[in-house]
Formats: structure tokens, C-alpha cells, sequence
């Protein structure tokens, strides 16, 4: 079975003014969840400091990425 891999980079999509970064500043601590087509969670990634979160070597069938929690704010937002 062929692998591959998910790499995410979290970013601000605009100006925080509680943190005064700018608009596209990288994020960490963003969490994701990862599932396979028919449900199954195959992995779960964080952004580090840089803002990028990569996943284990996954099998082809993985297909949808999960944002789970973004630093202090929970959101659900489909990849």
C-alpha cells in the first residue's frame, strides 16, 4: 500500500489586535485531526512554533483533515 503524508502551516487569516500580530502570522498549537474516507482517525498533529504540522507516513485512502482546536478557541473546520 502506497504512504504518504500531510503537512499543514497554521496561519492568521487577519490582524489580532489581543496579540498585535499581523494578518499571516504562523501559529502554533493548532490541533488537527486526521481520517481516513470512511471515518477512521488515523492520526492527530499539532502546529509547533513554526506553525507546521506534519503527519505519520498515512495510507493513500486518508483524505480529510480536521481542525479540531485553535490556541484558546475551539473550532471545527473541514481540510
Amino acid at each position: 500500500m502506497e504512504a504518504g503524508q500531510i503537512v499543514i502551516t497554521k496561519r492568521s487569516s487577519e490582524y489580532n489586535e489581543l496579540t498585535g500580530l499581523p494578518a499571516g502570522s504562523l501559529l502554533s498549537g493548532a490541533v488537527f485531526e486526521i481520517y481516513n474516507t470512511t471515518g477512521n482517525l488515523l492520526d492527530k498533529i499539532v502546529s509547533d512554533n513554526r506553525g507546521i504540522a506534519g503527519s505519520k507516513g498515512l495510507p493513500t485512502d486518508a483524505a480529510r483533515a480536521l481542525k479540531v482546536v485553535t490556541g484558546t478557541y475551539s473550532e471545527r473546520m473541514y481540510y
